[in-house]
């Protein structure tokens, strides 16, 4: 754990040690869940998108398909993959901290007793998301409903402020051992103050995750589930699988240490408060 607080230039050159230090573990752990997942999720969507649930109740109009029902499927395919990655990295984002923070007090664990672990807190770290995401899907399909910019703009700046304030949530979960609802408050006490420089932090840190994630779950998966056997989608497609296995546990890594620096400049909760 950090003993004082850092600059976020320190951080990052933190970051960039604890790779060069455990970058081994956190791409494994990123390749044994992303691979497997990727590979099922696209094989799943080849297997029903044909003539399964992914057909929308609608008749084609002639010998081509509809528009509207090659974009339902397509949107439905995408949604799909989408929910899988998600909750793949969420469980690889929870094994990374409990890698750094495990090396960085000098006690390592190794990747079985980091999968174990991140097993057992997994159904506790889907619950916290849901309930630190709740509120900011709210404000943003809000803000969709409305058409007077001057009343969504606020609303998706609302969703931009909770999601910041709840953006160290899973790190408290599985680190201090926390309930959700507790992990929850403890990210907005953490985040209070500092919230500008952490959606700075996590929006370099994040880039490139969000990069991945539209070219190869809201396109290339959906449209290779589909049929679509254009070569450079299937090598998008394929390679991606492998990318973000890699990705996620190299990107989780400075958010853990932003998280150490947080916790150095607050107390810890009280036993009260988890």
């Amino acid at each position: 754990m950090y003993s004082h607080p850092k600059s976020p230039s320190g951080v990052l050159t933190d970051s960039m040690t604890i790779l060069a230090r455990s970058w081994r573990r956190l791409t494994t752990l990123g390749l044994l869940v992303m691979v497997p997942l990727g590979t099922a999720t696209l094989l799943f969507l080849e297997a029903v998108a044909p003539d399964g649930p992914l057909v929308l109740p609608i008749e084609p109009q002639g010998p081509t398909r509809d528009g509207g029902e090659v974009f339902g499927r397509l949107a439905l395919t995408a949604a799909i993959a989408l929910l899988a990655h998600l909750g793949g990295s969420l469980f690889v984002l929870s094994g990374t901290h409990l890698i750094v923070v495990s090396d960085s007090t000098g006690k390592p664990k190794s990747l079985a007793e980091v999968m174990s672990s991140t097993g057992r807190r997994y159904p506790a770290a889907l619950a916290a998301t849901l309930i630190a995401s709740a509120p900011v899907a709210g404000c943003i399909f809000a803000g969709l409903m409305v058409d007077n910019p001057l009343v969504s703009i606020p609303l998706y700046g609302a969703a931009v402020w909770l999601g910041v304030s709840a953006s160290m949530t899973i790190a408290s979960l599985v680190i201090e051992k926390l309930t959700p609802v507790a992990a929850v408050k403890r990210s907005y006490r953490l985040v209070r103050g500092r919230r500008g420089q952490t959606f700075a932090f996590l929006g370099v840190t994040g880039a490139l995750a969000a990069v991945a994630i539209l070219l190869i779950q809201l396109v290339a998966t959906p449209l290779v589930a589909l049929g679509y056997r254009d070569p450079v989608l299937i090598v998008t497609a394929v390679l991606g699988v492998l990318f973000q296995g890699v990705l996620i546990g190299s990107l989780g890594a400075p958010i853990t240490a932003w998280y150490l620096d947080l916790t150095a400049r607050a107390p810890r909760p009280s036993s009260a408060d988890s």
